[in-house]
């Protein structure tokens, strides 16, 4: 074991020498049990879910069309008009650590140059295209089973900045909610040393006793005795707009600013029902879509048709 409380699955003899981790393990090791038939590429799991399953992460280049690219970014520029208008509407969600939080549902964090909306399907006409991409949802379902629904709906303007900025999700962390897949619908180009993700690659099947998923934050040392153990390699997520990037959020992974702008919708997803923020859509927007379509989306969502 590299670090207290930190295992891989070859390591899992080690957890019987320390029984208060024998229940979070275990249940990380059910949840990462879907991961197994996906290394051994089943027939019906796509090319995607598998190297996922491998890796950590994929990316799909050329997934959307120009088109929704440029009214993406165009609902983006009208989001930050906006958003001084929309700013103080607060909304409680699950806490990943346990509990609950109360949270500003858009926001303008100064401090971080960001524009964000946690709730895009209200603001972004756009966001609703991106949610239905036919690959994304077929990526789900392989990777995460038929169950799989829309755990967190966000888009994102990243301003330029410092790349020595640590604030934020600027730390190496895992998501600390288990089994989680976040895309990215890449808006501008992320070149290599860009605003972008960053994430160890393979590290998505480390299992974490209950206080490493309660302090989800790894410092930097801690960061390199878990490369030195396991061998992982750093991965930064560097692609063209219009790519679709998948990363399992169980992952070690942070964000990384630069001096160039990025435009981004995401989507996380889960299975657990008891993680799915809550979101509404207008219904000028829900009535754009086929009744199988709204149907699939409720039963997906914790979401609120709004006049």
């Amino acid at each position: 074991m590299a670090i207290d409380g930190v295992y891989s699955p070859r390591e899992l003899r080690t957890v019987l020498r320390h029984p208060r981790d024998l229940f979070e393990v275990g249940r990380q090791c059910v949840d990462a049990a879907w991961l197994g038939p996906l290394g051994r590429r089943r027939r019906d799991t796509s090319v995607v879910a598998a190297e996922i399953a491998r890796q950590g992460v994929s990316i799909v280049p050329g997934a959307v069309s120009d088109d929704l690219i440029s009214q993406a970014r165009s609902d983006l520029d009208e989001f930050a008009r906006q958003l001084p208008t929309l700013t103080g509407k607060q909304r409680l969600r699950s806490r990943s650590t346990g509990g609950s939080i109360e949270y500003e549902v858009h926001q303008r964090q100064s401090d971080q140059r960001i524009l964000r909306s946690h709730d895009p399907l209200a603001v972004i006409p756009s966001y609703l295209r991106f949610l239905l991409l036919p690959e994304l949802c077929s990526v789900a379902a392989s990777y995460l089973g038929p169950r799989w629904g829309y755990q967190a709906m966000i888009a994102t303007r990243t301003l330029a900045g410092s790349i020595d900025d640590r604030s934020g999700f600027s730390g190496w962390h895992h998501d600390a909610r288990g089994r989680k897949l976040n895309v990215f619908l890449l808006l501008t180009d992320v070149e290599p040393g860009g605003t972008t993700t960053v994430l160890l690659r393979r590290s998505h099947r480390l299992l974490f006793a209950e206080r490493r998923r309660m302090r989800n934050f790894f410092p930097e040392g801690e960061v390199a005795m878990v490369v030195d153990a396991y061998g992982f390699d750093e991965y930064e997520v560097a692609a063209p707009a219009g790519s679709l990037v998948f990363f399992d959020a169980h992952a070690l992974h942070r964000g990384r600013r630069s001096p160039h702008m990025r435009d981004a919708f995401q989507v996380n997803l889960m299975t657990r029902r008891e993680h799915w923020w809550p979101h509404e859509i207008t219904r000028s927007g829900f009535e754009t879509l086929e009744e199988p379509e709204r149907d699939d989306l409720l039963r997906r969502s914790n979401l609120t048709v709004i006049d």
